[in-house]
């Protein structure tokens, strides 16, 4: 005689084994999202750094990238402002409130980073602060060590590095 359908004790031992293998992956899953929110703010910070430059070089002007740590946002625009250079070229939110991601900008206190018209890094900002060197996006939970940091270099060139890393010659290493 043929059975269909499954014992009551069957039944239980894969719904013990589901909520073994749930309580394993849902704080790793977590974790991995924890990460990738922080990378993805790093992203869109490296976008507006590059996007910055890509202006200067198109428009062969002063270009300024502003970070603004209050609203989370990032804004390009003309460091010399005309008709056909505007003060806010475009504009993006970095990361939503409520996300674990926190900021820093080096040097401490900066907020401005100017590119020349041949998109090197100017060496002071027009309001005369230094510009930024180092944006570094990491998550303000205990149980997450990932920084992603993004170094823009005198000449204007821009990377996302790992600022964890220091052995020679690995290409994540932060210049």
């Amino acid at each position: 005689m043929s059975s269909r359908g499954f014992t009551l004790i069957e039944m239980m031992v894969t719904i013990a084994l589901l909520t073994i293998a749930l309580g394993i992956a849902v704080p790793e899953m977590r974790s991995w999202l924890e990460i990738r929110k922080t990378r993805a703010a790093a992203e869109a910070l490296l976008d507006g750094v590059r996007l910055a430059r890509q202006e200067a070089l198109t428009r062969n002007a002063g270009v300024e990238f502003r970070y603004d740590s209050a609203t989370r946002t990032w804004a390009i625009g003309c460091a010399a402002v005309t008709t056909t250079c505007p003060a806010t070229i475009r504009s993006r939110e970095v990361y939503r409130a409520g996300n674990s991601t926190s900021i820093t900008v080096n040097p401490t206190g900066t907020s401005i980073l100017t590119f020349t018209g041949i998109g090197t890094r100017r060496a002071t900002n027009a309001d005369t602060s230094a510009p930024m060197q180092l944006l570094t996006a990491s998550s303000t939970l205990s149980s997450i060590d990932q920084e992603y940091a993004i170094a823009i270099t005198a000449g204007g060139q821009n990377k996302l590095c790992d600022p964890a890393v220091a052995t020679a010659g690995d290409p994540r290493k932060c210049p």
